[in-house]
């Protein structure tokens, strides 16, 4: 029974192996830090870039005659445009029984800001009550807005309002990853990232001389071949499968020994009988 036992388990081992080679190396999910953003969605792509950007509209209610926590986003990752204004934080008109918020890239108004150029898309936050009123912010409620740049690079960046004849700066500051601005506002609108400069003119690849786009930031560049990243999970499969072997030969070693006899207990014969003492008599 012993040999048996030991025989089954080395059977067992050596299918366990042989079923992690087929079913091919471990991954092993690793979640160390911050999930990348995903590329820039324009509302008007140009070569090489994400379209459709997302929108979003959330309804706010109303308690204690003042507004709920407002917080709206849109949905990508890292959102592009967001909003947020405490509780009581905003100027309701008499009759106001529910808010409406929403966020929404739209086509750019007018011209260029006179002071630079407008990166990514150009949102437009819609605060208002069931009638289609809009709804400004108090001022000691600090309400803000935050903008995410096309470039994860940008480090300095201003956002501008749109008042209807021109754009407007306001004072911006960087809102935690580098390419995230964020501006308190009192009245909502259309707003936009504005570097300083003229847009970038890129000719796409491939264009015919002469040609160019303006794009929202700049033409995604074609993808450049590089070394082939190494695979530290290659590393791991080989160790691990060095392991199994190993486990598995010292195993059947230990499985395909011979039995051995057990003694017999003192005083007990070979045989089974009794042994009889040296000074026994008949």
């Amino acid at each position: 029974m012993a040999l048996t036992a030991r025989r089954s388990l080395a059977i067992g081992a050596i299918v366990a192996v042989v079923g992690m080679i087929v079913a091919g190396r471990p991954y092993v999910t690793l979640y160390d830090g911050v999930v990348p953003n995903e590329p820039y969605r324009y509302l008007a792509p140009g070569p090489g870039q994400a379209g459709e950007p997302s929108t979003t509209t959330i309804s706010v209610k109303v308690v204690d005659g003042g507004n709920d926590l407002v917080a709206a986003a849109t949905s990508e990752t890292e959102p592009q445009a967001q909003v947020f204004v405490i509780p009581q934080g905003l100027a309701l008109v008499p009759g106001t029984t529910q808010i409406n918020v929403s966020i929404a890239a739209v086509v750019p108004p007018g011209p260029q800001p006179t002071d630079g150029h407008i990166a990514g898309n150009v949102y437009a936050f819609t605060v208002t009550n069931q009638s289609g009123v809009p709804i400004s912010a108090k001022a000691e409620a600090q309400a803000s807005i935050e903008l995410r740049a096309p470039d994860p690079g940008t480090s300095d960046a201003t956002i501008e309002r749109y008042d209807g004849s021109a754009w407007r700066p306001l004072s911006t500051t960087a809102a935690g990853a580098s390419e995230l601005f964020t501006a308190v506002v009192t009245e909502f609108g259309e707003f936009a990232i504005v570097l300083p400069g003229a847009a970038a003119t890129v000719a796409p690849p491939g264009s015919p001389a002469g040609s160019s786009v303006v794009p929202g930031s700049a033409v995604a560049s074609p993808p450049v071949a590089g070394p082939p990243a190494t695979d530290g999970r290659a590393t791991l499969t080989l160790i691990l499968g060095a392991l199994a072997i190993g486990i598995v030969v010292l195993v059947a070693a230990v499985a395909l020994l011979p039995s051995r006899g057990r003694r017999p207990p003192p005083g007990r014969s070979i045989g089974g009988g009794a042994g009889r003492g040296a000074g026994s008599r008949r």
